[in-house]
């Protein structure tokens, strides 16, 4: 026999006697699902410029070209979002739920990648990110050369 789904007795509008969308619970699950991935394959934080990405982990839309914010996702702490400059000022009211935010430094031709993250964060003084993004990135670069070898001693055997 067929299984329908239960009617659904609701739309899109907000409700106070019904539950209907729930914003809040949405994001605190893409939060929830995000860091529990993280501390599962063991990545402590994420540097993320992908528009896509940073809208699935902060429910932010801000300035859509490719590469000018980005967002520090830790698997365990709350984010710090680097926003465009022509939204840095009026997200914090607009946004409550992201506790940190800061001026993104980039160009329109492109994200000023690792080396502009770690020069902005030198600049604000916030070590504990620089070494946090530091030892990420040598970790994977780590991770990356011992692949390479690996690779490269089978090749040689075959």
């Amino acid at each position: 026999m067929v299984q329908y789904s239960p009617k659904l007795t609701f739309g899109p509008e907000a409700a106070d006697w019904q539950e209907r969308f729930n914003p809040d619970r949405m994001r605190r699950l893409r939060v929830e699902r995000a860091q529990r991935l993280m501390r599962k394959h063991g990545i402590a934080t994420l540097l993320e410029a992908n528009h896509q990405n940073i809208r699935y982990l902060t429910a932010l839309k801000g300035f859509a070209y490719p590469m000018c914010r980005y967002a520090l996702f830790f698997a365990e702490h709350d984010a710090v979002m680097y926003e465009h400059d022509g939204y840095y000022h009026q997200m914090p009211d607009q946004c409550p739920w992201i506790k940190e935010w800061r001026p993104a430094r980039s160009w329109l031709t492109g994200a000023p990648g690792v080396g502009g993250f770690l020069w902005q964060e030198y600049n604000s003084l916030i070590y504990a990110h620089i070494l946090l993004a530091i030892i990420t990135i040598g970790v994977i670069g780590f991770a990356l050369d011992r692949l390479m070898g690996i690779a490269e001693a089978k090749l040689r055997t075959a």
